[in-house]
């Protein structure tokens, strides 16, 4: 996000509106007052959060590049992972290593790097790059049935892989959650990597359109239990639903938000429908949280998905393929919860045929508290009851940032706050992020880069001299300082605060807190990312009360702005009490 103080405020704005027009009053001085107690601090929300992510080493190589240096049959990842990363992205280093240590080594991973770190990309990659090697020998799939969108003209279900897919179906990869929250961000990310429209034209040309199928099997998928002719017709009513919304969104335009068809499921892709579809014909990746997986273990209705995988698994002439199972958040699996889920792995995987140390099982597992030390390594082997010398740890420790150097850029508030306000001199005008294409915005860069000492360079992008310009004033370094507490770990900070130690004593420290941010979205190194990626917390409350004075000539009131409409009721609070100020009984 480029503008997160400008987002805040276009949100709370909104925000307003909506309750003004949801809960009107009758009486005008009395929404008049309502209005301004609603824009105090914590009422309906509080100033954003500012949490500088933190900087990693760069492998100096984009995906391209990165695939080129893997074995020949990795070398479609490239094309298969394309949308993990912006164009000219460079790897970190450790997400680098991760492909090296699975597909070269052979090794399991506990990926211990922080937030921010693109540990989700430390398990896809390798994973993808797998799928993207077996893919190239799948058979093409043939043509799909003229009754495949079922639910049209009240037709019978028809499976919505079982009638024309030629691979073999099985579970390629789990990838396993804590919580179902996390599932949900996991599936976006995913739909976003196989479902864009330059990954489906690739599979079609050179997987004989086969798709890399997924599927989220929790309590929020649909249909539980046998069907019926009841659930058929819920069924029926849902996948029109999703093909009502992706219509919507073909239409829509996507230059606000890009992301925006990534956020719901659509027919005519990899995604699975229903779980009656999975267990037909089970998905190349299912997502899921340990309590369903534990249930399905335990139904006879998910056992085709099992024995399906199983059989894949043993097929003689392929002793290459590899069952990925992927464990993020594995730190939430201490104590009496930890040893049930390391149960249902053990069943998973006599399910499936395998051992804990069997060659064809690939364990990669994220973790932000586990150490590379005899403890760490003890918790891994009882756990997955895998020999730890199987396991890589790869971390990354944090930088900390320059001493003082929330100090370097006093000097430069003026240029940020007049870049603010170029750039969008009202937030609530436009509610969408400024454009770099946009010339006021183009014209604004450059401006600020001058401001900034910095001899521009016509052979680099505006987002690339802005970078360089930002870089050279630690830019970035000022803003993670000013973040630091007194243990010396950065942390996310009221914008409020970051105001006080980079801009003190400035008139226009809010406008050039904007500007400094605006600035640090808006710009990119040769690497191909910002010189300091920032992540904004906001955050907003339900209204659920407000509490009135039942005194109408209550003396906390200024009755002079009254005199129009006169309300019955004295002053109205936005916290509970019991008395007014002038000790008349306050009522919700």
């Amino acid at each position: 996000m480029h503008d997160v103080i400008g987002a805040y405020q276009r949100l709370s704005h909104i925000y307003n509106l909506y309750i003004k027009s949801a809960f009107p009053l009758r009486y005008r001085s009395l929404a008049a007052e309502r209005e301004e107690i609603l824009q105090k601090p914590e009422i309906l929300s509080q100033p954003p959060l500012i949490e500088p992510v933190p900087i990693y080493p760069s492998s100096g190589l984009d995906l391209q590049a990165a695939a080129k240096q893997l074995p020949s049959k990795y070398h479609d990842l490239a094309q298969l992972g394309k949308m993990l990363f912006d164009n000219g992205i460079e790897l970190y280093d450790h997400q680098w290593q991760s492909l090296q240590e699975v597909l070269i080594n052979q090794k399991d991973l506990v990926v211990t790097t922080g937030t921010g770190s693109g540990k989700t990309e430390c398990f896809l990659l390798p994973l993808l790059a797998h799928l993207a090697w077996e893919s190239s020998t799948w058979s093409p799939s043939k043509p799909k049935p003229n009754n495949h969108h079922w639910w049209h003209n009240n037709n019978n279900r028809v499976s919505q892989w079982k009638e024309h897919i030629t691979r073999k179906p099985a579970l390629r990869g789990l990838i396993l959650y804590p919580l179902n929250a996390l599932v949900e961000d996991q599936l976006r990310r995913l739909r976003k990597t196989l479902e864009a429209p330059e990954i489906h034209n690739w599979l079609d040309q050179k997987r004989g359109k086969n798709r890399i199928t997924f599927g989220r099997y929790t309590g929020e998928t649909p249909i539980p239990g046998d069907e019926t002719p009841q659930k058929l017709q819920k069924l029926r009513q849902e996948l029109a639903e999703w093909e009502q919304q992706q219509n919507k969104i073909s239409k829509a335009n996507l230059s606000v938000n890009p992301d925006l068809p990534y956020y719901f499921p659509r027919v005519d892709g990899g995604e699975m429908w229903s779980r009656w579809d999975m267990q037909d014909t089970p998905p190349d990746l299912l997502i899921t949280n340990y309590s369903m997986l534990n249930i399905m273990l335990m139904r006879s209705i998910e056992q085709d998905i099992f024995e399906k995988t199983k059989d894949w698994l043993a097929e003689p002439n392929h002793p290459e393929r590899q069952f990925f199972l992927i464990i993020d958040e594995l730190h939430a699996y201490r104590g009496t919860p930890g040893t049930e889920v390391a149960y249902i792995l053990r069943l998973l995987f006599s399910r499936l045929g395998l051992t804990p140390d069997s060659p064809k099982l690939r364990i990669i597992t994220t973790t932000a508290s586990l150490e590379e030390n005899a403890e760490g390594k003890k918790f891994l082997q009882e756990f997955f009851g895998r020999d730890e010398k199987q396991f890589a740890f790869i971390s990354q420790p944090q930088q900390p940032p320059k001493v003082n150097a929330r100090k370097s850029l006093i000097n430069h508030q003026d240029a940020f706050a007049n870049f603010a306000h170029s750039v969008q001199s009202n937030p609530l005008e436009s509610m969408g992020q400024p454009d770099i294409n946009d010339q006021n915005v183009a014209n604004a860069i450059s401006t600020l880069t001058n401001d900034l000492g910095y001899v521009s360079s016509s052979s680099l992008s505006l987002e690339r001299q802005l970078g360089e310009s930002l870089e050279n004033i630690d830019a970035g370094e000022a803003l993670r300082d000013a973040c630091q507490n007194v243990n010396g770990s950065v942390r996310a900070t009221k914008v409020e605060d970051l105001q006080k130690q980079i801009f003190p004593n400035s008139q226009r420290g809010d406008k050039s807190m904007r500007g400094l941010l605006l600035a640090l979205g808006m710009s990119k190194l040769d690497n191909g990312r910002s010189p300091q990626p920032v992540r904004g917390h906001l955050f907003f409350h339900n209204l659920q009360s407000l509490w009135a004075c039942c005194n109408p000539n209550c003396t906390k009131v200024d009755h002079t702005k009254r005199q129009n409409d006169s309300p019955t009721i004295g002053a109205i609070h936005a916290k509970h009490r019991l008395t007014c100020g002038c000790g008349s009984r306050v009522l919700d």
